[in-house]
């Protein structure tokens, strides 16, 4: 379908609440996996290597750059979080991929500040002296693995990082990093993977089926189908979910 078919069937103006579904006519798991882990990492490092850069000729400005930048990303994820919670529609969509790439981008910001800052306040880690930004990169990899493992391996004390945080304000840089993994990465994977390995069904207005499919990082690999028109009862049924449940010895298995 040419884009003049896709701006002529699909009218932005429509408020009619379709059923949509998004799938993907071709589930290559390893290359979905490998492109989803290399789009992350891109997008969670680019902003390290780019202080870095500028640090390596500029330490002063790029630390001051660093931190501006981390908080305007926590300024701006503290405006667009409770978005997701919002009553309307439009807002609780229309925000979701900010906040994956905000939260993201925050997670190298946030390593470049912990490797190369010489404030006496990221200076509250043991393990890290002479620390490269290699070694920080395992740091941030390792609660990488403890976000997925649900913190398992610091019950057990696995590490794979000798820098541990030993007083608060490296404890509250730690959890931020954490945060920023969890509404992130780990969100931006599980939102992206859902959708290529099942069917994804939604009910929206086009306006909303555009915002979305925004909010996917591999939109180029996914299809969407108008497959039916919502219609509203004119007389809607209503009962206490209690005496719904009651029917439920009438179902049968």
């Amino acid at each position: 379908m040419t884009i003049e078919n896709v701006h002529q069937n699909f009218d932005l103006t429509d408020e009619t609440m379709y059923r949509w579904i998004i799938w993907t006519p071709k589930r290559d798991t390893s290359r979905l996996i490998g492109g989803l882990v290399g789009a992350a990492l891109f997008l969670s490092m680019l902003p390290f290597f780019i202080l870095y850069l500028l640090g390596s000729l500029f330490p002063v400005i790029a630390m001051v750059i660093a931190w501006l930048w981390l908080a305007l990303f926590v300024f701006c994820l503290v405006v667009l979080i409770p978005t997701r919670f919002a009553r309307n529609r439009i807002d609780r969509l229309k925000n979701v991929a900010g906040v994956y790439s905000i939260a993201t981008m925050s997670i190298g910001v946030t390593l470049y500040i912990l490797a190369y800052s010489k404030s006496e306040m990221c200076q509250g880690f043991t393990g890290n002296e002479g620390a490269s930004g290699w070694v920080w990169s395992v740091f941030l990899l390792d609660n990488l693995l403890g976000v997925v493992l649900l913190d398992i391996p610091d019950v057990f004390q696995w590490h794979i990082s000798p820098i541990r945080p030993a007083f608060t304000v490296a404890c509250i840089l730690t959890v931020m990093i954490r945060i920023f993994i969890t509404i992130g990465l780990i969100e931006l994977l599980i939102n992206s993977f859902s959708s290529h390995l099942n069917e994804e069904e939604f009910f929206g207005t086009v306006r909303e089926a555009v915002l979305k499919c925004d909010n996917y990082v591999s939109a180029s690999d996914l299809k969407i189908k108008r497959v039916a028109r919502v219609v509203e009862i004119e007389s809607p049924d209503e009962a206490d979910m209690a005496d719904l449940l009651k029917l439920k010895s009438r179902l049968t298995t």
